[in-house]
């Protein structure tokens, strides 16, 4: 499936982004392994194989409240590094670990209509 990015809706970096990927997953519950593909733009996964080769990107963790977690994990030292609503939307920021946890994302998501505005 093809995902998008739009600046309408995401930042990145604090800026607005736009973006295509090419999205091809497998849901071998309970784990979904995502295989991504940028056809345009230079989102977060660009960045990271740039930066750390091919590899894991990030993993998912659903949450209740993206706000509050967000904040939270903040006050923990890890960087929002995307955050934005997606094309189904529900609510997600990408959350960069403190450098000596390693270099994989930790992506939130709250799901549904309680996710709300962006």
């Amino acid at each position: 499936r093809e995902a998008t990015y739009s600046p309408d809706t995401t930042r990145y970096r604090g800026q607005p982004i736009a973006a295509r990927l090419l999205v091809a997953a497998s849901r071998p519950r309970p784990i979904e392994i995502e295989l991504i593909e940028v056809l345009e733009g230079r989102p977060p996964q660009l960045e990271h194989l740039e930066r750390h080769g091919e590899g894991i990107h990030h993993f998912r963790h659903i949450v209740v409240d993206l706000a509050s977690t967000r904040a939270a994990m903040e006050q923990a030292g890890f960087e929002t590094v995307l955050h934005g609503r997606t094309q189904s939307g529900n609510r997600r920021a990408y959350m960069g670990a403190p450098r000596v946890l390693g270099s994989t994302l930790v992506e939130i998501l709250q799901r549904g209509a309680a996710a709300g505005g962006a």
